[in-house]
This record gives C-alpha cells, sequence and structure tokens, in this order.
C-alpha cells in the first residue's frame, strides 16, 4: 500500500513554514491554557517576534523626574527599552509621532492632560497595555483607571520589585 503524502508538509517551501506557524500557535494556547496569560500580551509577543525585536519598548509618563529616573533604571537594568516623558502632552505628542510602544507606566496627575483624559483619548485607541502608577488610591480612581482600559493600577509608593512582576 502506497503511503499518502500531506500536500503541505512535504512541500519543499511550505513545508517548513507551515510547521513553525504551528508550533508556534500550539505553544501560544498552551501558554494561554497554563499561565492565563492574556491576549493581549500574547499578540504584543507575536509583533516583538516579528518585528525582530526583543527589547520592549515602555514609555513612563511620570511629572516627578525622582520617580521616573528611579523606574527608568530599574527598567533598563531588567532588560527594557524605557522613553520618558514629564507631562501630558508630550506624551501625546510622543505616543502620536512614535506609537510602537509595547508597554505605558502612566501617572495620573500630570501637567497638561491627565492620565485619565490621555487614556481615553491617545492610548486606548492605540491598544497599547497601560499600567497607572499613582498617589490617587481612593476606589473611585481605581475604578474609573481600570474600566478606562487600564491593565493595572499601582498606588504610590510601590516596590519597583512589584512593578517588575506586574510588567512582566
Amino acid at each position: 500500500m502506497e503511503k499518502r503524502r500531506h500536500v503541505l508538509y512535504d512541500h519543499p517551501y511550505l513545508g517548513g513554514i507551515v510547521a513553525i506557524i504551528s508550533t508556534y500557535i500550539f505553544i501560544i494556547i498552551f501558554f494561554i491554557l497554563l499561565f492565563g496569560c492574556p491576549l493581549r500580551a500574547i499578540i504584543y509577543r507575536i509583533r516583538l517576534f516579528f518585528r525582530g525585536c526583543t527589547m520592549i519598548r515602555i514609555l513612563v509618563v511620570e511629572d516627578d523626574k525622582a520617580i521616573s529616573d528611579l523606574i527608568c533604571f530599574n527598567l533598563k537594568r531588567s532588560g527594557f527599552t524605557p522613553v520618558s516623558c514629564f507631562d501630558g502632552l508630550e506624551a501625546e505628542k510622543l505616543l502620536e509621532k512614535d506609537n510602537a510602544f509595547d508597554l505605558v507606566l502612566l501617572d495620573v496627575m500630570l501637567p497638561g492632560i491627565d492620565g485619565f483624559e490621555l487614556m481615553e483619548y491617545t492610548v486606548a485607541p492605540l491598544e497599547i497595555p497601560v499600567i497607572f502608577i499613582t498617589a490617587k488610591s481612593s476606589t473611585v480612581d481605581r475604578i474609573k483607571g481600570l474600566t478606562s482600559g487600564a491593565d493595572d493600577y499601582i498606588i504610590k509608593p510601590f516596590e519597583i520589585v512589584e512593578l517588575l512582576a506586574r510588567i512582566n
């Protein structure tokens, strides 16, 4: 009896590509089921993979220079590429010019445009994951931040280790 051949796998060019893609899809589904990884995070990892980029770019929007420098320093040490800006208008211009950020760390109380407005009009339409880092600790503010589309909400003061864990 003659062995049946599979058209795609035995094709000289498509065989390898089909095998790679099917393996990659299997790995994605495995991690979703195992870790409950959000689909948004997986999409950004895929985008990084096809962009040929292993460094994750993070926009740090924080008006306090000392906190911003501390966050950026620790992000660099952890293998990320941070870009910092110190007010809402600067962040808006930066996001409109270059929206290739993989994550935004956003303060709420900013000069110019506050973090909630920036989230609503600029960041949310781009579908970039956002973590609010703010001193506003009321339940109403936390709910407002999370319902506006943020992925997480961290209240100052915070441990840098906690921030890194939430980013990963």
